[in-house]
């Protein structure tokens, strides 16, 4: 059995089975909660990571973009 140590560098984890992957990783990568888009990889670390009672899930860079836009705009003008 291969199996790949914290060490190692990113993009090995095609070398890891599945059932040790971290948080539920597997080789499909993980979907975007917000537009479905796949991310795996080196990818992942411009993608939002959410945990909530114990589920995890994914945003997207241009997801978070957009919600934060969103949110910001919905700010007092005090808040600037």
């Amino acid at each position: 059995m291969n199996t790949v140590t914290e060490e190692e560098p990113a993009g090995t984890a095609e070398q890891r089975p599945a059932s040790e992957g971290r948080s539920g990783e597997d080789e499909s990568g993980h979907p975007c909660r917000i537009c479905g888009r796949v991310g795996s990889g080196a990818e992942l670390l411009q993608w939002v990571m959410d945990r909530r009672a114990g589920a995890v899930s994914w945003t997207c860079p241009a997801c978070a973009a957009a919600n934060i836009r969103s949110l910001e705009a919905k700010l007092e003008p005090e808040w600037w």
